[in-house]
């Protein structure tokens, strides 16, 4: 007995020595106060040989609430600096020469990358550049600015969100629900590009204001278009157009909607839009675009160029008749009205798969997954050049748009079918 009580006390005392060696403690980490967090980054072209980058470093002690612990009023809840470097890389060191607290990106979460940058040779090169750095995050947003990034960042004026980093995070939520700009990161970049898979759509955006579209309905405009006054002057609308990796156009907020609309799984609940009223083009009925079918895409690859069919069944909600013309107990006027959308759709879907064939030459749409499916090997589908032969393809549109409900009032009031404003 005595000596297997010896042997339990020799286990025991082993078996802490053990722990003592895994259970390093806390010899390697880092208090919040010594930490500066990069929010987001900003790249520019300069020159030929160098770039610029812009840091926006949140303060994790400033610009808090009094009952914050740890949190300090006199402290700007940020810092932005801008290097001039030969590479994204290089610069990471350089900031050690001004900011005394240590520099971390695991909660880098927007990447922000000027017109100019994204249409010339030097984009891509870059991007792969920062993904060798083992905390950048590939899931980072990207987001192409009209003006300078360095600009864009510091031009972002917030009202609503004492800390800066706030606001990218709400608005990927907002591009969620609205699908005005796609959905754009590090990786679906690189993913679209090197799968030879087409033409690649990013966030696009300014703070400044250039040329208001005093015309454009509610999703047609392009980021510096928008008509408004008050609040933060920043604009994130409509998409970058890349291919191989370079910036060639771009696309408005309703084309970059029907894109997404185009493509065989589409993420996004409902949108909001309006269309002509049929029976009074002076007006425009409000609906909410429901899709919860995937797109339906047939294609034929044989031949000299591929052939596709595209259907595209949705729902929508009618959500208000300005006109006062009764759509709601009028079974006639409803059919009518599912077939004015439906066409609505169609036409403007066509226009911009032809814009993609002669302007962009290149497929946004993701289709090049059906191409996929007719054929048995990547080699296969690198020969027959989904690319090359998209410009040329023969692609049929068809929306098929159905009433889901009603709304909530049952018939227009008596004030508004008789035009009575007072």
């Amino acid at each position: 007995m005595q000596s297997i009580d010896f042997l339990k006390v020799v286990k025991g005392f082993l078996l802490s020595i053990s722990l003592m060696f895994i259970v390093t403690g806390c010899w390697d980490s880092i208090e919040v106060e010594q930490s500066a967090f990069v929010s987001v980054i900003g790249l520019d072209k300069l020159g030929s040989d160098k770039i610029e980058i812009t840091y926006l470093i949140s303060n994790p002690q400033g610009g808090g609430f009094s009952n914050v612990v740890g949190s300090s009023q006199k402290e700007p809840p940020a810092e932005i600096i801008t290097l001039k470097v030969p590479d994204i890389l290089s610069a990471r060191d350089l900031l050690g020469a001004s900011v005394t607290r240590q520099i971390t990106f695991t909660h880098t979460k927007t990447l922000v990358v000027s017109e100019e940058l994204a249409r010339s040779g030097l984009f891509l090169s870059n991007i792969e550049a920062a993904l060798r750095d083992r905390e950048i995050r590939r899931d980072m947003f990207l987001v192409v600015s009209k003006e300078k990034a360095s600009e864009f960042i510091r031009g972002n004026d917030p009202k609503l969100e004492t800390r800066p980093h706030k606001f990218y995070e709400f608005m990927s939520e907002r591009w969620k629900d609205t699908a005005l700009v796609p959905l754009s990161t590090m990786h679906t970049l690189l993913e679209r590009t090197e799968g030879k898979a087409g033409l690649f759509l990013n966030i696009y955006g300014t703070t400044q204001k250039f040329n208001a579209n005093e015309a454009a309905n509610e999703d047609e405009y392009l980021a510096s278009e928008i008509n408004k006054s008050g609040g933060n002057p920043i604009q994130m609308i409509g998409s970058a157009v890349f291919k191989d990796g370079k910036m060639i156009g771009t696309l408005n907020g309703e084309e970059t909607r029907l894109s997404q609309l185009l493509r065989p799984n589409f993420q996004i609940p409902s949108l909001l839009s309006t269309y002509q009223d049929p029976l009074n083009k002076d007006y425009r009925i409000s609906v909410r675009i429901i899709k919860e079918e995937d797109t339906k895409v047939k294609i034929v690859t044989q031949g000299d160029y591929p052939k596709l069919d595209i259907k595209v069944s949705v729902l929508f909600d009618i959500l208000a008749v300005p006109s006062g013309i009764d759509y709601i107990k009028n079974f006639e006027n409803q059919q009518l009205l599912e077939s004015y959308v439906s066409k609505a759709i169609s036409e403007k879907a066509e226009k911009l798969v032809e814009k993609t064939q002669e302007e962009f030459g290149g497929d946004p749409f993701m289709w090049s997954t059906a191409v996929r499916k007719k054929l048995s090997t990547w080699d296969e589908y690198e020969r027959y050049n989904w690319m090359g032969k998209y410009p040329q393809a023969q692609v049929s549109v068809r929306f098929e748009a159905k009433i889901r409900r009603l709304g909530k009032q049952g018939s227009p009031s008596e004030a508004i079918r008789t035009g009575d404003d007072k």
